[in-house]
């Protein structure tokens, strides 16, 4: 929720609503987008992503929170940790991390993807719920890999599920801001790739999401040593870790979520707010004028 603070008499009159001389906006669009989940045997998911609109007020300031990735996992039988909530006005929560292997997904903003398990079981193992964003993939199906786990969620599309002997489901595609003239490029956190235990691993979605690690080549798919993060101010979730280090040499961790991101906008007729804190990115363009942040602070309008 904002701090709103007056700066003028206790009444409605020191307020931009009703002040005569406030030039800025009384409304904004904003994106927020949470930090990523870690990934573990299965990736993590990606952060929920929020496009709407929002009133703000004359002499009124309003926090700013930029979501951390979530942590990831050490090892296979350890659940990784969930992304962070990015805030203004409202909130986009993190991402959900991915499960340990025979473990399910965590729930968040996009879920995380199931961990493998060996032999198959049924029902399969589940991917976590999305609640801004899609589910985890889901694990353990007849004739699947073993241990390979279900892709991270992303904003555009749920994590894939480990239906056959192909390693890791992918991760779930991001999703683009959806508002006029927005920066170029793409916001949303897709989902990382779901681990293997021996073999190749599911692919990072698009709009940040890791690639999985794997402890060989296979299939005609390169060698992933080492899980890949979630790119940062993307919300992207962290790849799936292969085998532990002390079981593999080179086979690490898995990939932390990337950070999110917050991104406030309004026509530029509107005068530039009074005051920030932190280090937005400011600059108008398209007859909007933008305040970028990467790392949390404030605005006052």
């Amino acid at each position: 929720m904002p701090t709103i603070i007056s700066r003028g008499a206790a009444s409605a009159r020191g307020f931009g609503l009703f002040n005569k001389g406030y030039a800025g906006p009384t409304s904004v669009y904003y994106l927020l987008i949470g930090g990523g989940g870690g990934g573990s045997a299965g990736g993590g998911g990606g952060g929920g992503l929020v496009n709407t609109t929002g009133s703000v007020i004359g002499g009124g300031t309003y926090s700013v929170t930029v979501g951390g990735g979530g942590t990831g996992a050490t090892y296979v039988y350890s659940n990784a940790g969930n992304g962070n909530t990015s805030s203004f006005i409202t909130s986009a929560v993190g991402g959900g991390g991915g499960a340990a292997v025979n473990g399910v997904g965590s729930s968040g903003g996009s879920g995380g993807g199931a961990g493998g398990t060996n032999p198959a079981v049924n029902p399969p193992n589940a991917g976590g719920a999305g609640s801004q964003g899609n589910a985890g993939g889901n694990s353990g199906y007849p004739g699947s890999s073993p241990y390979a786990g279900g892709g991270g969620g992303g904003a555009g599309g749920g994590g894939a599920n480990v239906f056959a002997a192909t390693g890791g489901g992918a991760g779930g595609a991001g999703a683009a801001n959806a508002w006029p003239s927005a920066p170029a490029g793409n916001y949303s956190g897709g989902g990382g790739g779901g681990s293997r235990y021996y073999f190749d691993t599911g692919a990072g979605g698009s709009g940040g999401g890791g690639h999985g690690s794997s402890t060989t080549a296979s299939y005609g798919d390169p060698f992933y040593p080492n899980a890949q993060p979630g790119t940062t101010n993307k919300g992207g979730g962290g790849g799936g870790t292969g085998l532990a280090s002390n079981y593999y040499p080179g086979v690490g961790s898995g990939g932390s979520g990337g950070s999110g991101i917050v991104v406030i906008q309004y026509q530029d007729t509107f005068a530039a707010v009074t005051s920030y804190t932190g280090s937005p990115s400011i600059y108008t363009s398209g007859g909007w004028r933008f305040y970028v942040f990467t790392s949390s602070g404030s605005l006052t309008f």
